[in-house]
């Protein structure tokens, strides 16, 4: 199935709670109510995650590891977030980070760090850096009865097996957002809900509040070439925090398209929207945004040789179920449906985005819920997320759909899919 909206679009430029967990299961239930169980399928492998771990879910926690594992941060409700390792060479899975253990708190006198929502960071020695966040906002107003300990820095070391807590980041915000700045040996965090980019001195130690950073506590600070964060700081606009002056400034308002049919989605998706879209090069991120009931795909990119302001392009529409986006080792496109279950490619040249199918097992068990992906240097594609199946999981299991795990799509695969589907 080919999806082609025909736009012609200009370039703009410009400047332990259970009624929390309750809720979520109810929203979550909501949002992947009915997915895709009709259509060409795309094949994958999928290892489950052990009951024991107790995993609910996975949200932007996944990356590849230099020895070739993949990590999982994991999200509950009511009890400490783990890391979790999948060893490909022995197909053995493992948590390696007890994320309450780690910054020494005590679940059973507070709401624990259930979730690792952050991206997971991995340096060039190995080392995994990330965030804690938790399971009930209701800690954080004061409206639920525990305390909550506020977020750390965590970074776990697999050359020693060791997970050290690196502080905690501001007050009792969680730490929503973690981002590696390698050269200049410092994380930048954005806490969640205030939205106060925070950064992590990895040589001293300091940490250092440089202020609210954005209107949502969703959004994601993401170095590029210029040694810069950009991320959207409120409806419309990118800002980004230069560490040399250690300023934050508004650089670009971008405008709707010419198709749209309603206001922007101002939630978390929108803030979200550039998460998995950088280049290699990391001059440009592309990103999906929901203007009223229609999806369009965006480019943004820093000033660099003739382009000498940063710019803002709208590239095409994309059909709904097309709202996340994963950039492959040749920077060519890809996009899912963020709580569905299918795989999309980007024709750039003829602006099409292509269906590539469901992602199904080899027993035909088809993908409940795919939430972050990323992909190996050899261009195979992960996915963390929720299997339609009996197997591996606990009544809470992806919100009662399934069992937690990753999903695999081999090369071969998926190169075969999208030559099948032009």
């Amino acid at each position: 199935m080919i999806y082609n909206a025909g736009m012609k679009i200009r370039a703009m430029l410009g400047y332990p709670s259970v009624l929390c967990g309750v809720l979520l299961f109810v929203a979550a239930v909501s949002a992947a109510a009915e997915p895709a169980t009709t259509g060409r399928v795309l094949r994958c492998r999928f290892k489950a995650v052990p009951p024991q771990y107790r995993g609910i879910a996975v949200f932007d926690a996944l990356a590849i590891g230099h020895d070739g594992s993949l990590y999982l941060g994991t999200s509950t409700y009511g009890s400490p977030a783990n890391l979790i390792r999948y060893n490909r060479s022995n197909d053995q899975v493992t948590a390696v980070c007890d994320v309450s253990l780690a910054i020494g708190e005590n679940p059973g006198q507070i709401i624990p760090s259930g979730k690792i929502h952050s991206q997971l960071q991995v340096a060039a020695d190995g080392k995994v850096y990330f965030g804690s966040h938790l399971g009930c906002d209701r800690a954080m107003t004061g409206e639920h009865p525990s305390p909550y300990g506020g977020g750390h820095f965590i970074c776990y070391d697999p050359s020693t097996g060791a997970c050290r807590d690196l502080g905690r980041a501001y007050h009792n915000d969680s730490v929503m957002r973690v981002e590696l700045d390698e050269p200049r040996q410092k994380l930048y965090g954005l806490t969640y809900p205030s939205a106060h980019l925070i950064v992590k001195d990895l040589q001293t130690g300091a940490i250092v509040d440089k202020g609210q950073a954005a209107h949502h506590g969703y959004a994601m600070p993401m170095l590029f070439a210029d040694g810069r964060a950009y991320f959207f700081s409120r409806a419309g606009r990118l800002a980004r925090f230069d560490p040399d002056v250690g300023t934050i400034e508004e650089v670009l308002e971008h405008g709707a398209p010419p198709q749209a049919d309603g206001p922007l989605g101002d939630d978390w998706f929108y803030y979200t929207s550039m998460i998995r879209g950088l280049s290699r090069d990391r001059r440009e991120v592309v990103g999906v945004i929901r203007y009223g009931k229609r999806q369009f795909l965006y480019r943004f990119r820093i000033a660099a040789g003739l382009l000498r302001r940063p710019a803002f392009d709208w590239l095409a529409e994309v059909p709904p179920e097309a709202n996340a986006v994963v950039r492959a080792p040749d920077d060519s496109v890809y996009l899912y449906a963020w709580n569905r279950n299918r795989v999309f490619h980007y024709d750039a040249r003829r602006r099409q985005t292509r269906d590539l199918g469901i992602v199904t097992d080899d027993k035909d068990q088809q993908a409940r819920i795919l939430w972050p992906a990323c992909f190996d240097q050899d261009g195979t594609l992960h996915f963390g997320g929720v299997m339609d199946t009996e197997a591996d999981r606990f009544k809470a299991s992806g919100y009662g759909l399934g069992a937690l795990g990753f999903f695999t799509i081999a090369t071969g695969t998926l190169q075969q899919a999208v030559r099948e589907t032009r």
